[in-house]
């Protein structure tokens, strides 16, 4: 029963990588990019970031502090081995590869030619995918076709800056919303344990919902913008805001330090326990990136 409870949450909270994605694509094919200036600022500095922080999860945890050890370090992160949660960093720069290209396409293409790529995107990475865990011959045609490219992050990226060019009516805005919070929360329920070892998924759910929840719960954010535009929200989002990509690159040891230490989500009901050990890796995380942003030079390692 705790498996299925922790699976539960982690299903729950699927739609948070994907919606990172969409953000990302609403930040940054809004903006004229260049090649030079993608590769100066944007790629060599998540580069770096990538070297360090690949290296401190390798050396540090394993005590590998040898030239044998960096060497190692470096090759996995050549390799694309890295400590789990730094995959992002790679897809970060894959974006950023192509960004130069999807931001013309983005500012100049057309309503309905977005659109077109979207569905395309949609049913490539999700629904074709999906059917073809129960109809062969759909896997067998998507494999022909060669369309099995990086399509399901891709689709979100371009979701994102989609959806920021072109808001839905409010009206449509809130039926979908509901919609896809419908899906997320009943999609949890039956995938969670029972099928995730039969369908194409992500955390028990199937991608395509995925994809539903996190395109329905950013359009909900959009909805509520003239609210967290207020106080105290407005306020709680200035602060968390530079400081939400050190929460990333360091919550992973956070929670590792924990664990050593014997706090996790079964300590207790996991029901209690898996969304109170998350606040705490979350107060702890968002203490010790605050105190990094404050030492000049070193706040670079988390922004």
């Amino acid at each position: 029963l705790p498996w299925y409870i922790n699976y539960g949450y982690s299903a729950l909270s699927c739609w948070a990588v994907p919606i990172f994605c969409m953000v990302t694509g609403a930040l940054m094919l809004s903006r004229d990019l260049t090649v030079s200036a993608v590769f100066k600022k944007s790629i060599l500095h998540i580069g770096l970031l990538l070297a360090f922080w690949g290296m401190y999860y390798w050396i540090v945890p394993t005590r590998a502090f040898t030239l044998s050890g960096v060497w190692v370090a470096i090759t996995n992160m050549l390799s694309g081995k890295v400590y789990s949660h730094l995959w992002y960093l790679y897809m970060l720069i894959g974006f950023y590869l192509v960004s130069p290209v999807l931001s013309i396409v983005t500012k100049h293409a057309s309503k309905r030619t977005m659109e077109y790529l979207l569905i395309f995107l949609f049913l490539s990475s999700y629904v074709i995918p999906f059917i073809a865990n129960y109809v062969k011959f759909a896997g067998s045609l998507l494999s022909a076709l060669k369309l099995c490219f990086a399509g399901e992050y891709l689709f979100h990226f371009l979701a994102g800056a989609y959806l920021s060019k072109y808001p839905p009516k409010k009206i449509v805005a809130i039926v979908y919303s509901a919609f896809g919070i419908t899906v997320l929360v009943l999609t949890s329920v039956l995938y969670c344990g029972i099928y995730s070892m039969k369908t194409q998924t992500a955390n028990g759910l199937p991608l395509m919902a995925v994809a539903i929840s996190a395109t329905a719960l950013f359009v909900l954010f959009q909805l509520l913008e003239p609210v967290l535009e207020k106080k105290p929200f407005c306020s709680i989002i200035n602060f968390m805001a530079p400081l939400t990509f050190g929460i990333y690159l360091i919550h992973f040891r956070v929670e590792k330090y924990l664990l050593e230490a014997g706090l996790h989500s079964c300590v207790i009901n996991p029901l209690i326990g898996a969304p109170l050990v998350t606040l705490i890796i979350f107060i702890l995380t968002t203490a010790v990136a605050f105190v990094i942003s404050k030492i000049p030079v070193v706040k670079r390692l988390i922004q």
